[in-house]
């Protein structure tokens, strides 16, 4: 939550640069007070896609209308981070389905190279012989 003439100068270049490190999943809300929804508000947002979910709220206040935007801000943080850790999850999922079908591949690997290793010994050998017809 900041007060309008914050995104301007300085203070503004800086809360740009942390919008812009936010991690993928994310989209932190942000809930701006402004003296009146004037043009100079809009500008100072000018950029929609680096701030993500804006809320304009004129000053003075109204308090349910600044608590219904909190609490909004709060659900959809609440939200992003179960996408986080959906998306976590996912990626744990994929790594031991990996790490299963390595095994998997190297478990099939062993026996069959030992079974391909016997039959080109049998076709080198003489099928008369008794020896290679009871291997």
């Amino acid at each position: 939550m900041v007060a309008d003439e914050a995104l301007r100068g300085d203070a503004g270049t800086c809360i740009r640069e942390q919008f812009t490190q936010q991690e993928q999943w994310s989209s932190l809300p942000l809930i701006v007070l402004t003296r009146r929804l004037a043009q100079a508000s809009f500008e100072a947002l000018d950029d929609d896609d680096l701030y993500g979910h804006v809320r304009l709220i004129e000053r003075p206040v109204n308090r349910t209308l600044f608590v219904n935007a909190v609490k909004m801000a709060l659900r959809e943080r609440r939200q992003q981070y179960r996408i986080r850790d959906l998306l976590d999850e996912r990626a744990e999922h994929v790594a031991q389905r990996d790490e299963f079908l390595a095994t998997l591949g190297h478990e099939l690997r062993n026996p069959l190279a030992a079974i391909m290793t016997c039959g080109e010994v049998l076709e080198s050998l003489q099928l008369d012989a008794p020896r290679p017809r009871g291997a």
